[in-house]
This record gives structure tokens, sequence and C-alpha cells, in this order.
């Protein structure tokens, strides 16, 4: 049965892409509830002049690997907000990009200023 899913992972797997046609050297990708946040994040940065894209991940597994790297080309950088220890960001850096994650615990979601500010540092307008 995995064998069969992951076969298929193009047919199964979602994602949603924003703010790629300017080929954005980062893009902020997030999933579930943080997902608002990185997406507010996004439209306060790109306001800013900052070149960010935005990439939710619908479904987890199986890891759409494909898709990311085609949405992500030419970007360098994806900034992973979560709320977990950073287990997202650990797949993103599988598939050999640079990663800042924003892990954060105790039940509470990173918040877009908190997004925003961790990615001021790491893209340039």
């Amino acid at each position: 049965m995995i064998r069969k899913i992951r076969d298929n992972v193009d047919k199964i797997s979602r994602i949603e892409v924003r703010y790629a046609e300017d080929d954005p050297e980062a893009f902020i990708a997030s999933y579930g509830c943080t997902a608002r946040s990185a997406l507010a994040a996004v439209k306060m940065l790109r306001r800013d002049g900052y070149k960010v894209g935005f990439l939710r991940l619908v479904t987890l597994w199986p890891f759409p690997e494909n898709a990311i790297k085609n949405a992500m080309r030419g970007a360098n950088t994806v900034i992973v907000p979560e709320m977990n220890a950073g287990y997202m960001a650990n797949e993103f850096r599988m598939l050999g990009l640079n990663v800042v994650p924003i892990p954060k615990l105790g039940g509470e979601m990173p918040t877009p200023e908190e997004i925003y500010s961790v990615a001021r540092g790491g893209v340039t307008s």
C-alpha cells in the first residue's frame, strides 16, 4: 500500500503556491493553521518590497518533493514556521534547500509579525 502511494505522489499530494510569478528568492512554506500567519507575513513583506513567495502544503504525506522543487525553482531559501520542533523544516532540508525554521512549541501559533521579523533577516529587497 505504501509503495502504491509513493508511486503516485504527484496525483495524491497538493500544494498551493502564490506570488511565484516574479521569481522570488525565498518562500515562506507552511501548512495547517500556521498558513494564515505565513500568508499575512508574505503580504507584509511584499508590501515592503521583498520578493518572497508563499507555499502552503495542503497534504503532508506523501511529501510532494517534485511539486515543491518546481514551485520554488530559482529560490534559495525557504522559511518554515511551525507549531512543533521543526519537523517540516527537516523535510525541506532533505530537498537541499537553505532552511530557516521558525519552530514554536506550547500550543502558540507563530504570528505574522514574528514570521516577518525572521524573514526580513533572510531576504533582500
